[in-house]
């Protein structure tokens, strides 16, 4: 099993009967507009995309995936998505949405994806203080 690739947006849509998938926002990066008088500013969802490739030796075993998502300040999330090697497919896709995600200071939000207790990548985007006003409808300008 191998990971093809690794995404965060700020949403996704599938359509169950062609198993197409539209990716909306890709976030690499962060400006947060805040307000000295809030302490922290809630991500509300956060949406995480992996591809991996199943290899002929991965039919019918077992996988485990466990997602960490962590920033200074920030209580730690973690996420376990289990799954088997199916033989009929060439890949397998997983999608997790973290919500509710609490940032309180600028510096990397990183995500870290294991296989089976193993790192397999590291997923790091940027928190930065935006100084203009902030965008009508949030905190938060994704790049």
């Amino acid at each position: 099993m191998r990971l093809s690739y690794a995404l965060v947006a700020e949403a996704f849509a599938l359509d169950r009967f062609t198993n197409r998938m539209s990716i909306f926002n890709i976030i690499d990066q962060f400006q947060v507009h805040s307000d000295p008088t809030i302490e922290a500013v809630s991500l509300p969802h956060l949406c995480v995309i992996l591809q991996w490739r199943v290899d002929p030796e991965d039919h019918d075993q077992d996988f485990q995936v466990k997602l960490i998502a962590t920033q200074p300040g920030m209580e730690r999330k973690e996420q376990f998505i289990n799954f088997k090697g199916r033989k009929d497919s060439r890949t397998h896709r997983i999608l997790h949405m973290f919500t509710d995600l609490r940032i309180t200071k600028v510096g990397d939000l990183q995500i870290e994806v294991q296989l089976n207790g193993r790192e397999e990548d590291n997923l790091v985007i940027p928190i930065e203080q935006a100084f203009s006003i902030p965008p009508r409808g949030g905190f938060f300008t994704t790049h």
